[in-house]
């Protein structure tokens, strides 16, 4: 079994078991293909539809709020008058909003990225015989072979398989894959915290301390940049987060369509983790190019 960094069975779970996501119903593809291409739309133009949402949200709720308080309090006035002005309100508050959510997001994206390339290289890799004791790996989560710890799941997966060849067991056989995987991981999230906390005590203290600090400044210097550069954080929020939908969406069709993606799949979190964040850079910069283009349009034709 080939070696992982910590939590890259996380990233490889699309790409663990084709025979089982290839044999999923088409409704199941056909829900992770919108999450694929709604993650490419925001990867590329994500930026535009934070800010509008949230303003859009800030009017709505606004103009309700207004509506309900003319008709709740039997105000003789019309609604419409309350409605623009906490409509207005909202919209602010809305676009208030949309900054300090788009300055934390950013904090917390950059907390997450800074421990996802310090903790393999502090930690190393996990071990092989995570079987033993320790974390199931992805592809043992779906082997029908592999028991679970507690004897909480039987060997279910092949039966599953078995009853695919039923067509009016078919609905109950996906509602059981779903169940017994969820059994598998949940098992799984449980040990690998277990684990995790138990290398964290085993770190030296000011290894520790480090790994504290530094995701804190991560914090900070994000939730800064979000606050000082709301658009650029906006843009590079919108592709961090289109580009981790898109990713695995693609190797899980791929694999629906029985094309074995295994042996060029990265096995190594650093690579799964450098990837994500080359592709959300290479997102964002074509945002910021995009809405540096239109601004240089708008500015040309204001001026002509």
């Amino acid at each position: 079994m080939p070696e992982f960094g910590p939590g890259s069975e996380a990233v490889m779970l699309a790409s663990s078991n084709p025979t089982l996501i290839a044999d999923l119903p088409i409704e199941a593809h056909a829900i992770v293909g919108a999450f694929t291409v709604a993650g490419l739309v925001f990867w590329l133009w994500g930026r535009k539809f934070l800010k509008a949402g949230f303003v859009v949200f800030g009017l709505l709720a606004g103009a309700m709020a207004g509506y309900v308080a003319t008709v709740g309090f039997g105000l003789t006035i019309s609604p419409v008058f309350p409605m623009v002005v906490l409509g207005v309100i909202g919209l602010l508050f809305g676009w208030m909003a949309f900054r300090f959510a788009v300055a934390a997001s950013m904090g917390t994206l950059l907390t997450i990225a800074a421990p996802l390339v310090v903790v393999p290289i502090v930690l190393g890799t996990v071990p092989e015989n995570v079987s033993q004791g320790g974390p199931l790996s992805i592809q043992e989560l779906l082997q029908d072979d592999v028991p679970i710890v507690n004897g909480e799941l039987d060997t279910g997966t092949q039966k599953l398989i078995d009853t695919f060849t039923i067509p009016e067991e078919i609905e109950q056989a996906g509602e059981d894959v779903v169940n017994a995987t969820d059994a598998r991981v949940r098992d799984f999230l449980k040990q690998l915290f277990v684990e995790l906390e138990t290398e964290w005590l085993k770190l030296p203290v000011a290894h520790r301390v480090g790994m504290l600090v530094g995701g804190f400044l991560a914090f900070v210097t994000g939730f800064g940049l979000g606050m000082l550069m709301p658009k650029y954080a906006a843009g590079l929020l919108a592709s961090s987060v289109g580009a981790g939908v898109w990713l695995p969406g693609v190797v899980w069709l791929l694999q629906a369509m029985t094309i074995d993606v295994r042996r060029v799949v990265p096995e190594s979190t650093i690579v799964w983790v450098f990837l994500w964040l080359g592709l959300a850079v290479i997102g964002a910069f074509f945002q910021w190019r995009k809405g540096k283009r239109s601004a240089d349009k708008g500015s040309s034709e204001s001026t002509s």
